[in-house]
């Protein structure tokens, strides 16, 4: 049985530090962290697109300097549910929006923009095969959202235009985009990177800019209070950083 601090005595651990900010690295100096003796498990939540850019290199690199240290990977919460998890039983997430929590830490790993994925013979497309405004937002459209659906950046974008996109099909994962694009005639507004990677995969599909300037989304890796200062996280947090930003690195070049 896992025991947790209550609500109440989060708050007044909290109040504490702001009173005496050094009073709990003098009391309790960090423990110096041996990940080769470590048997430390590690809960990490995020999209199927977040995890492709840290778990198949994560896994080979425990094995060598980590053996002990496991790692559970879990789908990506309802964003209301975030809050509390973290203070739990989560570690980690990847994630774009955050809860308004002031006891929650975040990295900034990238940002990225977006373009959008379509089959080559969509009707909407123009004679030059690229898409104008009016008839990308009179198409149907494809959304991914692994935790629940919710006003998305682009939505965002085009609200500000005095436009909007019609959504027929919200599906949890990225992992089938590019089938139901072959498919289903409708439109998928995603991450740059992943655009130009299915229009290599699927010879029929095309990687389009957008008809309008594309927002920027900031991939954060989020935390709880509860862990800040534990020598494990703080070994983890620098861990997955290094992993995601080289792969980023190797996926651009």
């Amino acid at each position: 049985m896992q025991l947790v601090p209550t609500q109440r005595a989060q708050k007044i651990s909290q109040k504490l530090e702001e009173i005496f900010p050094e009073l709990g690295t003098t009391l309790f100096p960090p423990e110096t962290f041996d990940p080769m003796a470590s048997e430390v498990r590690f809960r990490i939540a995020g999209s199927d697109l977040a995890m492709q850019l840290f778990a198949p290199a994560l896994s080979p690199m425990l094995q060598d300097i980590a053996p002990q240290i496991s790692v559970q990977l879990v789908r990506y919460p309802r964003l209301s549910e975030l809050s509390e998890l973290l203070a739990t039983t989560l570690d980690f997430a990847l994630t774009v929006p955050l809860p308004d929590d002031s006891s929650l830490h975040t990295m900034e790993l990238y940002e990225e923009d977006f373009g959008c994925v379509v089959h080559s013979s969509h009707p909407g497309l123009s004679p030059r095969q690229t898409f104008e405004l009016d008839a990308y937002c009179e198409s149907r459209h494809l959304l991914v959202s692994p935790g629940e659906e919710r006003r998305e950046l682009v939505d965002e974008a085009l609200a500000a235009l005095g436009r909007e996109r019609l959504i027929s099909l919200v599906i949890p994962d990225f992992l089938l985009v590019g089938e139901f694009l072959e498919t289903s005639g409708l439109v998928a507004t995603l991450p740059t990177q992943l655009a130009q990677t299915l229009a290599a995969r699927h010879a029929s599909l095309l990687h389009l800019p957008l008809p309008f300037e594309s927002p920027r989304m900031k991939i954060k890796l989020v935390w709880h209070e509860r862990t800040h200062l534990a020598s494990e996280h703080i070994w983890m947090r620098g861990l997955l950083k290094e992993l995601i930003q080289k792969r980023r690195a190797s996926d651009i070049t």
